[in-house]
């Protein structure tokens, strides 16, 4: 009888989350080198990473020739993606000012995405983000969850991504989001080739 409990639970499991789904390209391949910008390795606070548990996660510094800077943090989930929603805005704590959404025109066409303004320590940032299932954006937590459930039931997956881009304000609010959305139209293209479709 328990046995067969178990291999119940283990299906019921396995139909709910879906399989584990590995990227195509393993995140530290994206280029240091996007566009106009150039990259460099950033730490990726411990404590954050084992609340938000990614499978593969990226956490980077993108300075363009005016010296401006992003930061890219990117959390793959091989099943259940929804868990990148608990640390979607910070990596820690943070005040949020501000929120609203962003229409940005890519080469693949428009995609609506999350933007917030964030006081970060004592420091304001312009934050994009966004959940992404192969070429499927989703800036909606609620609707991403149902069409996480949705994938799972039909195809057995739940995978995705958590992809964040937080522009620190420098002067105004304003430079900050369109030095963003200039980043994410360089990005976006060069990340898609990583996830599975």
């Amino acid at each position: 009888m328990a046995s067969a409990t178990l291999a119940l639970t283990v299906l019921v499991v396995e139909v709910v989350v879906g399989r584990a789904v590995p990227l195509r390209i393993p995140l530290q391949e994206l280029p240091f080198r996007l566009s106009t910008w150039r990259g460099r390795v950033e730490p990726i606070d411990p404590v954050f990473l084992r609340r938000a548990r990614p499978d593969e996660a990226l956490h980077r510094r993108y300075v363009e020739e005016t010296g401006r800077a992003v930061l890219l943090y990117i959390g793959y989930y091989e099943r259940q993606a929804s868990r990148g929603q608990a640390q979607a805005i910070c990596q820690g704590e943070c005040e949020i000012l501000d929120e609203g959404v962003e229409v940005i025109a890519v080469r693949q066409g428009p995609i609506t995405v999350n933007r917030a303004l964030a006081l970060v320590g004592s420091t304001p940032m312009v934050v994009l983000y966004w959940y992404q299932q192969g070429d499927h954006v989703t800036q909606n937590p609620y609707r991403g969850k149902i069409e996480q459930a949705r994938r799972a039931l039909r195809h057995r997956r739940s995978e995705g991504a958590l992809v964040r881009v937080s522009a620190p304000v420098v002067s105004v609010e304003d430079e900050a989001r369109e030095r963003a959305v200039a980043f994410v139209r360089a990005l976006f293209p060069v990340l898609r080739p990583h996830l599975p479709d």
